[in-house]
């Protein structure tokens, strides 16, 4: 005979069970097996005592059983023939707005524009069930282009809409709960668009940095990603007030952003825009760092040096063209707080960023660090150029094909970890939310795997092996000679 269960949802504390009670549950097996014959469990916990799961888990099961009416059915009627696209953008998108950044928001709207509602706009609510799901993300995944993780980022999306449907009492069931994600040990049916990932070789960052060398406008961003482990927009958005040459830091405190016609408006802005109508247009925006990573970041000899000639130069292209100059403003909601002391810092990380980036004075001065001599921003567009020319797009020779800005943070990472940084410090300087994160960009270099071989083996590399790797990176004759003889020098 089918009856509810009762029992307790114990506490845990590092994965294990304290003893302690965290909440109560009940279950019970439904009326309908699933599709595939097996039988459907409800399943429902978060009751903080025994009497009310048991009040709430009878009532449920005999809804299931038809014992008495549910008094919810009316509600799930209402959203039964709604159509999925009005249904998310008037219900779950809008519960969202003031919950999350807007750059998420912007990012979910647009997977819901090219893939979401093209397959399941025109439908209902009550239309869409499990069988039509795994359909729809089994395809997803062996027969198109997209790369594994926005067909991850698109299973997440579907799952959290019916999962607010469900809570809301939208729907009676939800549909996700057993739709599987896809099988990638399988292989898919077409090539995957996927940038890699990955440590830069030191020859490939000596050739990029010749090919873009220091008075160059992508010079100083390119340096700031693989020397302090930027992001891009971080770099775009670092401003002179963050350096401290005295403490020999870099002070991260916010991100730089495009904005575009696609982008949507905080209230705040709206409000600006309203009361300045000048910032309709506006092109840029400063936010929080990602995951709100404010942090410190110490400088290498060699990027202090190069951010101090840098400086030198801006303020001598400053006093040169007076007016003429550039100056930018945004409209943060405080004063800005500047302090280079390290207490005082992280005393401070839950201040915001967010401001409408302008030069019609409107708001706070912020002098940037990536200039041109008259005073213009350099921005993300910059790097765009550099890729298509190190990708070989602009009728030069291909540098190094793999190449992605972002790889320079992985370099970063992966050079620390060869010097032996632990793992908690490389997490903090790369400003992640889990370690889970930061082991994905740190990987073993040539140099190190080299070193394991040697020492695993007990095998070293004899001296004509090593004159063949020589030969592969073009020296002179005259060059090799020298090498050779100190080579043979060596090992005599």
């Amino acid at each position: 005979m089918k009856k509810v269960s009762i029992g307790k949802v114990m506490q845990k504390k590092n994965g294990q069970e304290t003893g302690k009670i965290a909440s109560w549950y009940y279950r019970f097996e439904r009326k309908e097996r699933k599709s595939n014959g097996k039988r459907d469990i409800a399943y429902k916990a978060g009751f903080k005592t025994k009497n009310e799961a048991e009040k709430e888990g009878l009532k449920a099961f005999n809804v299931e059983y038809g014992i008495i009416p549910d008094p919810d059915k009316s509600k799930e009627k209402m959203f039964y023939n709604m159509q999925f696209e009005c249904y998310v953008m008037e219900h779950w998108f809008n519960s969202k707005t003031k919950r999350l950044a807007k750059t998420t928001l912007t990012g979910d709207r647009k997977r819901l524009k090219n893939y979401i509602f093209p397959y399941f706009g025109k439908k209902t609510l009550g239309q869409i069930d499990q069988e039509l799901l795994q359909n729809f993300f089994d395809d997803m995944y062996l027969n198109s282009t997209l790369a594994l993780s926005t067909t991850e980022n698109l299973y997440s999306l579907m799952a959290q809409i019916f999962k607010f449907a469900f809570n809301n009492q939208h729907i009676y069931r939800n549909p996700m709960l057993n739709v599987a994600k896809p099988n990638f040990r399988i292989e898919s049916t077409v090539k995957k668009n996927k940038q890699k990932r990955d440590t830069v070789p030191d020859e490939i960052i000596e050739k990029i940095l010749e090919r873009f060398p220091e008075g160059t406008s992508v010079h100083l961003i390119f340096n700031l990603c693989l020397h302090a482990g930027l992001r891009l927009g971080e770099a775009c958005g670092l401003a002179w007030s963050d350096v401290s040459f005295g403490k020999h830091c870099l002070f991260i405190s916010r991100q730089l952003q495009r904005n575009s016609s696609k982008q949507l408006l905080s209230a705040r802005e709206e409000e600006l825009i309203k009361k300045h109508p000048c910032l309709k247009n506006f092109g840029w925006y400063t936010a929080n760092p990602k995951y709100n990573s404010k942090r410190i970041i110490p400088m290498t000899p060699e990027l202090e040096e190069l951010l101090k000639r840098e400086y030198e130069k801006q303020q001598f292209y400053r006093k040169m063209l007076g007016k003429k100059y550039k100056e930018y403003y945004y409209t943060k909601t405080d004063k800005p707080y500047i302090t280079t002391d390290f207490e005082e810092f992280n005393s401070v990380k839950e201040t915001f960023e967010n401001g409408i980036v302008n030069t019609e004075g409107i708001g706070y001065k912020i002098d940037f660090v990536n200039r041109r001599e008259d005073g213009k921003l350099v921005t993300e567009s910059v790097v765009q150029h550099l890729g298509r020319i190190v990708h070989g797009k602009e009728k030069e020779p291909a540098i190094y094909e793999d190449f992605n800005i972002h790889s320079l943070r992985h370099t970063f990472s992966s050079r620390l970890r060869a010097k032996g940084y632990q793992e908690h410090i490389i997490q903090s300087l790369m400003g992640h939310k889990s370690s889970v994160e930061t082991k994905t960009y740190m990987h073993i270099t040539e140099n190190e795997f080299n070193d394991t071989l040697t020492k695993i083996s007990g095998q070293q590399s004899s001296v004509s092996d090593i004159l063949k790797a020589l030969q592969t990176l073009n020296l002179s004759e005259e060059k090799l000679q020298q090498l050779s003889t100190i080579l043979n020098d060596v090992d005599s």
